[in-house]
């Protein structure tokens, strides 16, 4: 995938299958059409934890829960991606320690190395607006 340019943040369309790059330190990600539009987020919300550190916990509106349970049941144990502007902000693994996949309810928790800005961003970021799904990560 090194020979393709990522795709300009001009034409990051939902619509479309584009290649982003990750935050800082990640590589580019190839994703696919956003699989949950318009508002799926009720509330995002960052908060430290004394075990895991900084999380996200994401609320979702009830047909927001429906579309990312059905999301999440699809690729499970895969990648998904969360974009703003081009940019995947977070590219966490659906269910990574479950051997089966389970309904999150209407609510779910992402975390990952976040600290107090990454992790209060990514909840900002998630009220704004549709989620992404990655084909493959380069």
């Amino acid at each position: 995938m090194a020979a393709y340019e990522s795709t300009a943040p001009a034409a990051d369309d939902p619509n479309e299958t584009v290649l982003l790059p990750g935050e800082k330190r990640d590589p580019r990600y190839v994703l696919g059409p956003a699989q949950l539009a318009g508002k799926p987020v009720k509330r995002a919300v960052a908060t430290l934890t004394p075990t895991e550190g900084w999380i996200v916990t994401i609320t979702f509106t009830p047909a927001g829960a429906k579309a990312w349970n059905a999301m999440a049941a699809r690729y499970f144990h895969q990648v998904i991606g969360f974009d703003l502007d081009g940019v995947v902000e977070t590219a966490p693994i659906t269910l990574p320690n479950s051997p089966t996949f389970v309904s999150f309810g209407d609510a779910v928790e992402v975390s990952g190395a976040f600290d107090a800005v990454s992790a209060k961003w990514l909840a900002a970021v998630l009220d704004s607006g549709a989620l992404r799904v990655p084909l493959a990560k380069t």
